[in-house]
């Protein structure tokens, strides 16, 4: 029935109002319910039964429930969110929208993070307090110290270790590479170890393992050859400053 009176023309909102309360009346009558106060005559005596308009507008959002792991993260939708330490173990309530990943334990909520861009995967987002102290120490001063060893052995292996601590999803994943590089170091000359990272980074391969730079050590490197500087000729057919000095045919 209402439905029906939506193809009706109403000049003044009033009329729409009033038509509307009038067709909601009838339909809660037929069902049963009884009315006992003028709810739906005019806006001056309805309008104080109504809740007021909320402030933000509605967020479309989804649930779902996610196990807090050894590492302090949780993984939603292909990407780690971190959480408190301390509920570690702990089945936690998951709120998504748009914009923002919220985690809640006991209806409470416990940690907030902007949420990863859909495509992207494996990424962390990591909240410093959420940390044992321990871990925090090792993120902290680990990272720092192997960076200064590095740039005591070269600029190419710096480069590259600082490439290794940036560019993984996580700020320790290549941990295990960095010390083996830096071991690996210490049993090859420099300079061939500079040049084997440099001429991987002439290939693409921004981020080469040991076994990588080993075989290009042990294999005689390859200069690139050199290249002729451009030198322009004189052309009898330019006007202007380029071509004065030039005989015309």
């Amino acid at each position: 029935m209402l439905g029906s009176k939506l193809a009706n023309c109403f000049l003044f909102f009033q009329q729409l109002q009033n038509d509307f309360c009038l067709q909601l009346r009838i339909v809660l009558f037929s069902r049963g319910h009884v009315l006992r106060t003028p709810l739906f005559f005019g806006p001056v005596l309805w309008v104080h039964y109504i809740a007021p308009v909320p402030d933000e507008p509605y967020e479309v959002c989804c649930w779902k429930k996610a196990k807090l792991h050894a590492d302090c993260h949780v993984q939603v939708a292909k990407n780690f969110y971190s959480a408190p330490f301390t509920l570690r173990g702990q089945v936690l309530e998951v709120r998504i929208t748009a914009t923002a990943i919220e985690l809640f334990y006991r209806q409470e909520r416990v940690a907030v993070h902007v949420r990863q861009s859909s495509n992207q995967q494996g990424r962390y987002t990591t909240d410093g307090r959420h940390l044992p102290p321990s871990q925090k120490a090792l993120l902290e001063h680990v990272p720092q110290r192997l960076r200064e060893e590095s740039q005591k052995i070269g600029p190419e292996t710096a480069a590259l270790v600082d490439r290794l601590f940036t560019l993984g999803n996580h700020p320790l994943r290549y941990l295990r590479r960095v010390q083996g590089l830096l071991r690996f170091a210490r049993a090859v000359p420099i300079d061939r170890l500079e040049q084997a990272i440099r001429t991987c980074g002439q290939f693409g391969e921004d981020l080469p393992n040991c076994r990588t730079l080993e075989g290009l050590i042990a294999s005689p490197l390859i200069p690139p050859a050199p290249v002729d500087p451009v030198v322009r000729k004189p052309n009898p057919y330019l006007r202007g400053s380029a071509s004065e000095g030039v005989p015309h045919p």
